[in-house]
């Protein structure tokens, strides 16, 4: 994606705002609106841009400080309102489900967290009311950003867990992945299918993705990652399963299935360090079924994109099925500075930045 796209994209996405808030959004400095990848919303507070690791709040007339003070633009809520039916298309009814996940995915693959307060019944979850902040993370694209992650899959002949915490660049990395293995750029060309359950990763409109996942790529934009999964292994013949953020029981279950039926699996969960990833019982299971030989985990929101460790994980197991204790790292990249997000096309990353995605 390059600098136009960029712009243009931010751009669109600010019509969404009320004038008050759009109008210093556009003002903003052009380097500020590139890397911009989050722009979040809280009642009565100051309106709060982020990317990578900073913070900044608007001040008006196209500035911004590091600190809130008594000269930022507060939101209020009847703009929180008005944004909130802006993504919603003005029909918030029809985004139910979303809503009471906690998001609502908007066009270009822009996903909006939401806080308010919750509405249950009979002990469930129903909805939320009363919106009281918004988290627009901003969604990008960033062309060659996963070259790294397409050589340690060996081209997607093995298959990869994708780890980092919020913001590391994890969606953003997954949807270059795709692209590649889906257009055998650097190998042969996988049949890939992508369980897009939030909508972040191909942005899918009117059945045709807005972002670039590859020629051969089935996008399976909505579902449930359990539905997914078993809707491809069943109905799709992919060589490779693509899914973001793991972790819900059934999430493993339905992955469990790809992988006895021989599917290779390149997913992401969160986590900030090699302990936290290797503490997940999932992580074990999944690994000794053949689901993903590596796991990848990134550093941070300071070097978005940056791979941290590579743990090989390929057949090292115990007596239960467990990870052994010499699994091997194949790679710690120490304090090494600058992040696959950074010097690309897109000079400031994806939407799994901090901002933006994460840039989740």
């Amino acid at each position: 994606m390059d600098i136009q796209e960029v712009m243009e994209r931010f751009e669109r996405l600010c019509q969404i705002f009320p004038e008050r808030i759009r109008r210093e959004l556009l003002g903003l400095e052009r380097p500020v609106q590139l890397a911009a990848q989050e722009i979040r919303l809280r009642t009565g507070r100051p309106v709060q841009v982020c990317s990578g690791a900073d913070n900044l709040f608007l001040c008006g007339k196209g500035r911004t400080a590091r600190r809130p003070g008594r000269d930022c633009l507060c939101a209020t809520a009847d703009e929180i309102y008005e944004v909130f039916r802006a993504v919603c298309g003005y029909s918030v009814h029809s985004h139910q489900n979303e809503i009471v996940q906690g998001y609502i995915s908007y066009v270009g693959g822009h996903r909006v967290g939401l806080g308010g307060s919750a509405v249950s019944a009979d002990g469930a979850l129903t909805g939320m009311r009363d919106i009281s902040s918004l988290n627009i993370r901003i969604a990008k694209q960033v062309l060659g950003c996963a070259d790294d992650l397409l050589f340690h899959c060996n081209y997607g002949e093995k298959g990869l867990l994708l780890a980092g915490p919020p913001g590391s660049g994890k969606t953003t990395l997954l949807r270059d992945l795709t692209r590649q293995l889906a257009s055998g750029e650097k190998g042969p060309v996988q049949k890939v299918a992508l369980v897009d359950e939030r909508g972040e990763l191909a942005a899918m409109w009117q059945g045709v993705p807005q972002n670039d996942v590859g020629v051969c790529t089935d996008v399976l934009s909505g579902y449930g990652k359990r539905d997914g999964i078993l809707m491809a292994v069943r109905a799709l013949s992919p060589d490779v399963i693509v899914c973001d953020e793991i972790g819900r029981e059934e999430d493993v279950d339905a992955l469990k299935t790809g992988a006895v039926c021989g599917v290779r699996l390149v997913a992401s969960i969160h986590a900030a360090t090699e302990a936290e990833v290797l503490h997940k019982p999932f992580v074990h299971e999944l690994a000794a079924l053949g689901a993903f030989d590596r796991v990848v985990l990134l550093d941070g929101r300071r070097h978005v994109g940056r791979i941290q460790k590579v743990i090989d994980l390929g057949g090292e197991t115990d007596e239960t099925g467990g990870i052994h204790a010499d699994y091997r790292v194949l790679f710690d990249g120490g304090a090494v500075s600058g992040g696959a997000l950074e010097g690309k096309d897109d000079p400031v990353g994806g939407d799994d930045r901090p901002g933006g995605d994460d840039s989740e």
